[in-house]
Order: structure tokens, then sequence, then C-alpha cells
């Protein structure tokens, strides 16, 4: 009984043997190599040892900064290709952009409480290349603290009369 196949993949997915097939065509039968770092079983994991950081109370237009540590518990090498802030009051400084397996790096963030009064949470996004976990979201939370001035105004002094004098 002779069996026709058409396509080689095919028959070498089915695990049969090729016989006098050109080479060429048997490497075309042949599966790919793994080429993504997931296939091969490599790839850069990302840890943080916190992803949220509570400044407690801050003063109005003080700078509250923190830097956020991580470890690449991965593989191969982590890069982190961007930390975008929220908003203007929160800013990013010069971060470890290529972190080695095994190793720590660290993501600086800042927050300008000019302007905020009470419970505040600002946050930044990380990108990165580890394939199970490509962002993550650090914060920076707390109450900030505004003096209040007690309001002055002519209306509320109270004045005292005296009684006339009696001659």
């Amino acid at each position: 009984m002779k069996i026709k196949i058409l396509c080689p993949a095919t028959a070498f997915a089915a695990g049969l043997v090729l016989v006098g097939m050109p080479s060429s065509l048997a490497q075309l039968a042949a599966p790919a190599p793994a080429t993504t770092a997931a296939a091969s079983g490599t790839a850069a994991k990302i840890v943080f040892d916190s992803t949220t950081y509570n400044f407690g109370k801050a003063n109005a237009g003080e700078l509250v900064r923190h830097d956020f540590i991580f470890t690449n518990t991965g593989n191969a090498v982590l890069e982190i290709t961007e930390v975008r802030p929220g908003c203007g009051c929160t800013t990013a400084g010069a971060w470890d952009k290529s972190v080695e397996p095994g190793k720590t790096g660290s993501i600086p963030l800042q927050f300008n409480s000019s302007g905020f009064s009470g419970t505040v949470t600002k946050s930044a996004t990380v990108t990165c290349n580890d394939p199970k976990a490509p962002s993550q979201i650090l914060q920076i939370t707390g109450a900030v603290w505004r003096p209040t001035r007690p309001k002055c105004c002519a209306s509320s002094i109270i004045r005292t009369s005296r009684s006339p004098s009696r001659t």
C-alpha cells in the first residue's frame, strides 16, 4: 500500500519518515526553531518590593520622593522602556533601564504637593519586556496638609461701650 503525501510538513508532524526526499524539502518540513524569548524558556521577570508608597502626611508645597526597588527574577535581561507619570505633578527621575537576571534596579518618582490638600494618590506606568507583565502601575499616596488661617473681618470685632459718666 502506497501513501501519497502532499505536504512534507504534515508528514513530519505525523511522525512519518520521509524517504528519498531532497534535503531542502526535509528542511522545509522541520519545525522552525523557537525564536521568541517565551518560546525558548528565557524571559525577563520584574518583581517590585512594593508598587505603592504611602508618604503619610506632607505639608502643601513639599516634594515627596521615593525610589521603587525591583528585581529581575527572570533569566533574560530586563529592559525598562518607559516610565510615564499620570500627570504633571509627578515626575520620574533617571531609572535603571537595563537590569541583568538576579540584579536589582530602581525607579525614582517625585510628587510635587503644591496646590493639593487632603488625600492624594498619584501614579506612573512602567513599561518593560516582561512578557507576563509588560506594564506595571506604581503609586504614591498620602495626605497633604495645608494649614488653615482664621478668617478675620471687621464685623467680627466686638466693641464695648463705656457707660456715660455722671457729673
